[in-house]
């Protein structure tokens, strides 16, 4: 694996009702840090994995503080793409990390079998993410549209909105299921993202925020509710 755990931030998520869109648009533009845009808006869509127990849930639901995540992502309007980054998301209360590596394709999730997909995702794999592609099977898609800001100060400490939630869930499917969505939640995520040797700044950053935050995963948010239906 490619390891960033010198990457290691905060991550601190409000989940907040789209009704109140407006409001977060107006609570980031009059921050006292500044918040402008980072990069363009884009579509982030993700295949994520579990092991045959669900491991990731359970760990989840255990209330284990030490968790990870495997998933398939890429960005784009479509299910037609070139090159992924397949990534380990790890978490350890609110501190979180990336090991990622690229995926080349070409994928067409919408003709593909998880079969085919497995074995493209295996040519590119190589360590640790070979063993967790073997012990793991994909369970989830989810996509949603995602707006960028950074400090105006300081490149490093960054806040995301995510809207438009769109999730499928995959459960026993030959192949991926891309047509029938589960209901949507109706919510905005917002996350504030801070290096950890930054994290005297949390406080201030956090008090502007008129919103509780509090623990939130859009694939265990998912799971937890409608898997086991």
């Amino acid at each position: 694996m490619i390891n960033n755990q010198d990457q290691t931030r905060y991550e601190i998520k409000f989940v907040i009702d789209k009704s109140l869109g407006n409001q977060v648009s107006q609570w980031i533009r009059l921050h006292s840090a500044g918040f402008i845009k980072a990069y363009p808006p884009r579509k982030v869509n993700n295949i994520y994995f579990d092991t045959i127990d669900l491991d990731s849930l359970n760990d989840h639901i255990s209330g284990i503080s030490e968790r990870r995540k495997l998933r398939l992502r890429w960005y784009g309007e479509t299910f037609v793409f070139q090159t992924a980054i397949l990534e380990v998301k790890q978490k350890v209360n609110r501190l979180g990390w990336k090991d990622t590596q690229t995926i080349t394709g070409p994928f067409d999730i919408q003709a593909m079998t998880w079969s085919e997909i497995t074995t493209l995702i295996k040519q590119s794999s190589r360590g640790g993410f070979m063993q967790m592609i073997d012990e793991s099977y994909p369970v989830l898609i989810n996509h949603y549209q995602r707006e960028y800001f950074k400090a105006a100060y300081d490149d490093e400490i960054r806040v995301s909105v995510d809207t438009r939630l769109t999730t499928y869930l995959q459960k026993d499917n030959y192949k991926p299921n891309i047509q029938f969505a589960l209901p949507s939640e109706g919510i905005i995520i917002v996350e504030v993202k801070c290096p950890l040797e930054k994290s005297d700044q949390i406080p201030k950053l956090l008090d502007e925020f008129p919103a509780r935050s509090g623990a939130f995963s859009k694939y265990n948010q998912a799971m937890e509710y409608n898997y086991f239906l």
